[in-house]
């Protein structure tokens, strides 16, 4: 399987090695260029047992590469992992900052499918405006399939339906998953019920 990791500090640099170590290939992309170049020979700035000796071997392997090239991390991978750091704000709050740039990062280079999971540190039932209240006519443009898995069940299922939207609420049940064909014959079922 093909995977990039963005971020190669302590979270994203174990992942990416773990995941080489399993067979796949891995591209590792992160912003800080002196980094970068360290891991490229093979000088881990981190320290946890056998590290070092995974990324050699799976750099040796051509299962595991560092770059700084964002797009061409995105364009190699079909799982793309997010795993930047969250330093903590003033208040003790998690920067999630970081993570939001990645997001963005990931959105502009895309040209296909890809699936996106967030292994940054964040905390339990952070809200992202960007999330809550997408514009969901740019969104629907933008996707090659409009399919939308909510796993905080963000959105009204009928309106996703009605925005051309597949969508599922993970958690709802399938009495609650539609797509555009059934809105309207949901609007009724539900108006009846």
């Amino acid at each position: 399987m093909k995977v990039s990791v963005f971020g190669a500090g302590y979270v994203g640099l174990v992942t990416a090695a773990c995941l080489a170590e399993m067979g796949n290939s891995v591209v590792c992309v992160d912003i800080n260029e002196t980094r970068v170049s360290a891991l490229n020979q093979g000088e881990v700035p981190i320290h946890e047992p056998g590290l070092t000796e995974l990324v050699i071997r799976n750099q040796q392997a051509s299962r595991l590469s560092f770059t700084l090239d964002a797009s061409a991390a995105v364009a190699h991978a079909t799982i793309i992992f997010i795993a930047v750091g969250t330093p903590a704000n003033e208040d003790g709050s998690a920067d999630v900052e970081h993570v939001l740039a990645a997001a963005r990062t990931i959105g502009q280079c895309m040209q296909d499918y890809k699936v996106v999971v967030n292994k940054s540190t964040v905390p339990v039932g952070t809200e992202w405006r960007e999330f809550r209240s997408p514009d969901f006519t740019e969104l629907r443009l933008t996707m090659k399939e409009p399919i939308v898995i909510d796993g905080r069940n963000l959105f009204d299922p009928v309106l996703m339906a009605e925005a051309g939207f597949e969508y599922v609420g993970v958690g709802r049940g399938k009495l609650l998953e539609y797509t555009a064909r059934q809105a309207v014959w949901a609007g009724r079922a539900l108006a009846v019920a």
